[in-house]
């Protein structure tokens, strides 16, 4: 598939302790003046990680990404080829969030890191997904879940790696 220019949205530079991924830079990203094609090579999100102190759900896990994809959208992009949210361990994006996020970009690759994310979810998000990368809390009942023909082969286009 030839796209012509290469266009993606790497916030990955905000994972450096200089460049803070910060609730001024989100409310303001909507406004920012770039200008996206309807389809981008990749999305990544910074890693959203939380403070082990905080008990409450910090910011940054209650819209963040959520922010970032309904701006893209507004932007009018249509088509994300790759999508990589490396998700905070602690507090993750719920899986409305991931649906709200995902829904009508017509993602090819996921990998999204949250344990044990719903094939579901998966299928409601994505549905023409293609690859997905899938994070285990080593829990049985979801491994089996994924493994069995309620799980990853409701998925018509992902088909297991050799």
């Amino acid at each position: 598939m030839n796209l012509g220019h290469e266009y993606f949205l790497d916030l990955q530079l905000f994972e450096n302790s200089s460049y803070r991924f910060s609730p001024y830079y989100l409310d303001n990203f909507p406004r920012t003046n770039f200008k996206c094609e309807s389809w981008l090579q990749y999305v990544r999100l910074p890693e959203l990680q939380c403070d082990f102190e905080v008990t409450e759900v910090p910011h940054k896990t209650l819209g963040d990404a959520i922010l970032i994809f309904d701006s893209l959208r507004k932007k009018g992009v249509t088509h994300i080829l790759k999508v990589i949210v490396p998700d905070c361990t602690i507090h993750p994006h719920g899986d409305d969030a991931v649906i709200r996020c995902l829904e009508g970009l017509h993602v090819k690759k996921l990998d999204w890191r949250k344990q044990d994310l719903s094939v579901a979810t998966i299928l409601q998000a994505a549905p023409e997904v293609e690859e997905v990368r899938l994070y285990s809390s080593g829990n049985r009942d979801v491994l089996s879940h994924w493994a069995s023909y309620e799980g990853l082969y409701r998925l018509p286009k992902v088909s297991p790696h050799p």
